[in-house]
């Protein structure tokens, strides 16, 4: 029986150590946490939304004091060729933390408004796909205001000298459809998402690689004592 007294000596000295490395591993999280609560909100970031290796929207600096920036046609061209090269480290650049956030993050989002915002998640994924947004949204605009016949090419012209930028509307979709989800599934919504493999984060250090192991279960039990 000798060499069971061994094995149990092996496994039992194998679980201490295992103990330890999670206790470390615990402390980095924990101080990697202290300073993404200080930096995150201060720091430039970057929120992609990507289909199939293609970049829909994005946005600059979520989460900040201040309001978001959509980024430029330009950015998305730059970013684009980065993402086809897997050259993730240069999206990255100056950047504190960029989210790249899968259209099957929006799965689960019901049917019907969002957040009385007059579109739905039908609607954002359709204008997240259309060529000629700006067109997209200015009948979109039309229908929904029933203008008479006698009135449409006047409220048309004007339309389409106030309707944003493509960019900017592509950002304010992907926001109402984070905003959706996230009112909808509760504040931890990024974090399960990560976790189930449907939002990448760049750089992921010590805390994203701790959310990882951290059981779903536990995400539920903070979010619970959070909201309440």
């Amino acid at each position: 029986m000798g060499y069971l007294r061994e094995t149990l000596k092996i496994l039992s000295i194998i679980s201490i150590a295992a103990v330890i490395v999670i206790s470390i591993f615990g402390i980095l999280a924990v101080m990697d946490a202290n300073d993404f609560k200080e930096k995150f909100p201060e720091e430039p970031n970057l929120f992609l939304l990507v289909e199939e290796g293609d970049i829909l929207a994005g946005a600059k600096n979520l989460m900040h004091p201040t309001e978001p920036e959509p980024i430029t046609s330009e950015e998305a061209a730059v970013y684009q060729q980065l993402l086809d090269s897997s050259g993730y480290d240069s999206i990255v650049g100056k950047n504190y933390k960029v989210f790249l956030v899968s259209m099957d993050t929006f799965d689960s989002l019901a049917e019907g408004e969002i957040a009385d915002s007059g579109f739905t998640k039908e609607d954002a994924v359709e204008a997240l796909h259309n060529d000629d947004l700006r067109a997209w949204l200015i009948d979109k605009s039309l229908e929904q205001a029933e203008i008479p016949d006698e009135y449409h090419d006047r409220v048309m012209q004007q339309l389409e000298e106030e309707i944003p930028s493509e960019q900017d509307i592509r950002a304010s979709m992907f926001f109402l459809l984070l905003g959706g989800a996230s009112q909808e599934s509760g504040p931890a919504f990024i974090i399960k998402e990560f976790k189930n493999g449907n939002i990448e984060v760049y750089p992921e250090t010590m805390l994203f690689r701790f959310i990882k192991i951290v059981p779903e279960s536990a995400v539920d039990m903070i979010e619970s004592r959070i909201q309440t």
